[in-house]
């Protein structure tokens, strides 16, 4: 029997809630995995013991280290900050090579660098750092030469997240999954280089904030060359996209030559998080509890006290069969899952 059939099995024999919604962690993650290495990943973890129990527990992983982390918000630090600049009591800025080589581990100039790299604007609203048009002659002429132009609050914001930043919270849970996923690669580039420019973006401050919460993502345009982003809404903003100011439904980024550009690979992780997040129900999710977006299936087809598990509500309020999706087999590429 085929492995996504089997999970969907699994979720038709549950229960508990809670299970539920790891059996559906798990589910969505075949359905939208970052990359073909991780979908055969899931597929080994999944076989390696009691079908029912290893899908639980992985769901779990999935939700402590995986959706919860990603949920946290993290931009509070600003796209420039006076402090950044050198003065002339200061030593003179280090050159660009110099802070090139320096910038995985260190935030000033990963910062720096990003926000020049992105000529000092959110890389999807093209809002302008307010910050750096009152301190930068630079981009006060930018600006200046830039129609329509438009200021706000900018912030840095890292892809995978820093969860270290505050000293609190270790990344190495973060990487033990990201290996069993299939992404062993990740420890090493972003352990200890969490601030590669690869890794961080500048966005408005609303947007960054949409990202932090999993409701926005960006995927790649199939069949678009490198850079070019589809701009995905979830929650209230997937019927209500207007109400963001300046976000397109597209995006092609402009790519620099000169220094990194952020990495489709993290921003397709990225993705797979908002998604799976949503569509399992666990961004409902809280330290108190866990509020599955299970539903009814008409009044007549179950008691007040009764709830149909095995199906969820489309954008277009469309009652889905989760059962109808079960032509997924351990041999589909994850880029035609997604």
């Amino acid at each position: 029997m085929r492995t996504y059939q089997k999970v969907l099995e699994v979720e038709r024999a549950t229960v508990d809630p809670l299970d539920l919604v790891r059996t559906r962690l798990v589910g969505y993650f075949i359905l939208y995995a970052p990359t073909p290495q991780s979908l055969a990943a899931v597929f080994e973890v999944l076989h390696a013991g009691a079908f029912d129990q290893v899908c639980y527990d992985l769901g779990n992983e999935l939700l402590e280290q995986f959706v919860r982390p990603f949920m946290r918000r993290r931009f509070e630090t600003s796209a420039f900050d006076p402090g950044d600049e050198y003065s002339d009591e200061k030593p003179k800025r280090p050159r660009v090579s110099v802070m090139l080589k320096q910038a995985p581990h260190n935030a000033q100039y990963a910062k720096m660098l990003t926000l020049y790299r992105d000529a000092f604007r959110c890389k999807l609203t093209d809002t302008f750092d307010v910050c750096s048009l009152v301190y930068m002659p630079l981009a006060q002429r930018i600006f200046s030469e830039t129609e329509g132009a438009e200021a706000g609050q900018i912030y840095n914001r890292h892809i995978i997240p820093d969860l270290a930043a505050d000293g609190l919270i270790s990344n190495k849970p973060l990487w033990d999954l990201f290996a069993k996923l299939g992404l062993p690669e990740l420890r090493a580039e972003l352990a200890d280089g969490i601030h590669r420019l690869e890794n961080m973006l500048t966005l408005r401050a609303d947007v960054c904030g949409m990202m932090d919460d999993l409701n926005l993502c960006l995927t790649p345009v199939k069949g678009k060359a490198d850079g070019n982003y589809n701009v995905v809404l979830f929650g209230k903003y997937a019927e209500e996209r207007g109400s963001v100011r300046g976000l397109p439904e597209k995006k092609a980024f402009w790519l620099s030559g000169r220094v990194p550009n952020p990495s489709t690979k993290y921003l397709r992780i990225h993705a797979t998080c908002s998604y799976i997040a949503h569509y399992s129900g666990a961004i409902e999710w809280s330290e108190d509890g866990v509020l599955s977006r299970v539903i009814r299936v008409g009044d007549d087809q179950c008691d007040d006290d009764d709830v149909d598990i095995h199906h969820f509500v489309d954008s277009d309020g469309d009652v889905i069969d989760l059962f109808s999706l079960s032509d997924i087999d351990d041999d589909t590429d994850a880029d035609a899952c997604n």
